[in-house]
């Protein structure tokens, strides 16, 4: 995950400031490509729809999650790795009013 978030310079007479934009997040994403029959998890990347998105690790107790509310997915790579069809996706997290951009809890 980076943290895109331009940087707005001030170049006004007497007034040299700086200030940050509008918060911009990307990341990437490898996953071993499902059967397309199953989710067309491509179809879905080219349109550049809206989706939530949820990974979660560990059994309750001790279970890590993040969470993003709005987010889109680009193909931006196919690949091969052990017989294995590797996706390779882009992804933009876009603001969302109540949660913000993602969240990662502990639980």
């Amino acid at each position: 995950m980076q943290d895109e978030t331009p940087v707005i310079y001030s170049d006004r007479p007497n007034d040299l400031s700086t200030r940050r934009g509008r918060r911009r997040y990307t990341g990437r994403l490898v996953v071993t490509a499902p059967a397309l029959g199953d989710f067309d998890y491509f179809a879905r990347s080219i349109d550049g729809a809206e989706q939530a998105l949820l990974f979660s690790n560990g059994p309750a107790g001790n279970r890590f999650e993040f969470r993003a509310d709005r987010v889109q997915a680009f193909l931006s790579d196919l690949g091969e790795q052990d017989n294995d069809v590797i996706a390779t996706f882009d992804l933009l997290y876009l603001h969302h009013e109540t949660t913000g951009n993602f969240r990662m809890t502990a639980k």
